[in-house]
């Protein structure tokens, strides 16, 4: 994300991430994939991580 100046990511819930995994994101009635890269941080109820994929 340009304006935070951090690249993007997602939030799972804990337990959710495993490298290489590929998950599919519901957007506005579309599916689309993401393939989950690395865990970025961790909370007590979230994971957030890095990915690739078309999601914008």
């Amino acid at each position: 994300m340009p304006a935070l100046n951090t690249t993007a990511s997602l939030l799972l819930p804990t337990g959710w991430f495993k490298a290489g995994k590929i998950i599919e994101v519901h957007i506005e009635g579309q599916i689309k994939k993401a393939r989950l890269e690395q865990l970025v941080d961790r909370g007590q109820d979230f994971e957030r991580v890095s990915f690739q994929g078309d999601i914008a």
